[in-house]
Order: structure tokens, then C-alpha cells, then sequence
């Protein structure tokens, strides 16, 4: 395996572009190792909630899966029963055991945990955190889908940079920002879906919007997160090794 020793540094503006420092960090001081080591640990378990830690953040997209197939759950179990039946079913379980435990579930519910299902029925789910959702990642990362609908009416014949324009102008997109047509990804109204959601509980999203978050959206962004976090744990232990290996710490 190929180890990258180069660290880069912040971008600084010099004149009218910007300059990005880089320190190799084998020649790198005491001083400038243990700095760029607690940024590592800074990238990695921060508990700010506006600019997360990658692990911190991570935790905070698998407990927002869990609860929006809560919200499902809970949206279909009210077509055909009561929310106060509901409740009092569940507290006849064990609050750490799971639904198929006791019950005959789709298999995607089935290890909801009871408590997390007694909170979603007591509407104590809270509010949906939509920090680190944007239109950028959702188009460049996940991509558009052309629907078939759209394709009959207005795309066939046209050239994909023609498409493109087409979804940058109705979603506007700033014209910096890479758009992807994926057969994979979500389409126009599914990105408009998503991000219509402002300040809001999981009670209130609607079904549709809690689906494309747990099947789609969020478990993209943890694909994306798990990279981040290998990325920040190989440079933090590359800077322990040099750090011990010139005897800075035990």
C-alpha cells in the first residue's frame, strides 16, 4: 500500500487565486504533528452539531434511518388501528426486544426496537436534522433519475448536456455544481420532496419523504461518511507511527 506522508493544509488566498499548504509530514516538527494529529481527532469525533465529527455525524444518520422506518411503521399501523391501541400494545413488550419478537412484521421492521416504536407512537421521535442534506450532494452524489413520464414528454431526442440544463434550471442548480444522470438516482420531484423539508418532526414527513430518506438519501450519505472516516483514521495513525518513531511521544 502506498502511504501519502503530504498534509494539506487550508486554502490561503495569495493575490487573486488561493494556495494550498502542504507539509510532508515525515519532515514535519513536534509542534505541527501534534496539531495536525488533533485535527484528525477533531474531524473525526466532534460534537458540534454544525460542523460534525465524522463518527458523531455517522451515528446521527443511522439514528435518523431507525427513526424514519419508525415514522413508516407507525404511518401504517394508523390505517388500520389507533395510535392509543397502538401504544398500549407495545407496552405489553419488553422495551429492549424487538417487533418480530412478538409480532409478525415486514421483514424491514422487523428489528425496530419496542421502545424506539413506543417513542415514535408518542410522537418523541423530534425533529428531522437536515444539516447535511443539500442540493449539491443529492444531485452530484445520487444523481438525477429521468423518469419514464418525463422522457415520453420532453427528453427524447435531446442531447444529455440538453437534460442537464434542463434539471439545472428547474431545480436550480448553480452552474458550478456537477450534475449526474442515473438511472439510480432520484428523480426531480423526489429531490424537490426532500428538499422541502424545513424544521420539521418526523410525525409530520410525509411517507414518501421518509421512504426516499432511509432507502436513498441517507444511506448514501454513510457510504460517503464511512470513506470520510478511513480517511481521518489512516492519516491519524500515520502521524502516531511518526510521532513514536521519532520518539515525541510513548
Amino acid at each position: 500500500m502506498n502511504i501519502n506522508y503530504i498534509w494539506k493544509g487550508p486554502k490561503k488566498q495569495n493575490g487573486s487565486s488561493f494556495v494550498q499548504q502542504e507539509i510532508n509530514l515525515l519532515e514535519a516538527d513536534k509542534n505541527t504533528l501534534s496539531q495536525c494529529y488533533d485535527h484528525c481527532m477533531t474531524m473525526l469525533h466532534n460534537k458540534d452539531e454544525k460542523k460534525p465529527g465524522r463518527k458523531y455525524l455517522y451515528d446521527i444518520v443511522k439514528d435518523q434511518i431507525t427513526k424514519c422506518n419508525v415514522a413508516i411503521y407507525i404511518k401504517e399501523k394508523q390505517k388500520t388501528d389507533s395510535i392509543m391501541n397502538i401504544v398500549q400494545a407495545l407496552k405489553g413488550f419488553g422495551m429492549d426486544t424487538t417487533l418480530k419478537e412478538f409480532i409478525s412484521v415486514d421483514p424491514v421492521f422487523e428489528d425496530l426496537k419496542v421502545s424506539d416504536v413506543l417513542n415514535g407512537a408518542l410522537d418523541k421521535l423530534g425533529f428531522f436534522f437536515k444539516n447535511h442534506i443539500t442540493l449539491t450532494g443529492l444531485v452530484s452524489r445520487r444523481g438525477i433519475k429521468i423518469d419514464n413520464e418525463d422522457y415520453v414528454k420532453m427528453f427524447k431526442g435531446m442531447e444529455k448536456d440538453e437534460i442537464i440544463n434542463y434539471y439545472r434550471t428547474e431545480l436550480k442548480i448553480p452552474n458550478d455544481v456537477n450534475i449526474k444522470i442515473k438511472p439510480t438516482g432520484l428523480t426531480s420531484d423526489e429531490i424537490k420532496s426532500i428538499m422541502e423539508i424545513r424544521n420539521m418532526k418526523y410525525s409530520d414527513l410525509t411517507k414518501n419523504q421518509l421512504t426516499i430518506l432511509r432507502d436513498k438519501v441517507l444511506p448514501d450519505i454513510l457510504n460517503e461518511i464511512e470513506k470520510h472516516i478511513n480517511f481521518w483514521e489512516i492519516k491519524a495513525n500515520i502521524i502516531n507511527y511518526i510521532q513514536k518513531d521519532k520518539g515525541y511521544i510513548d
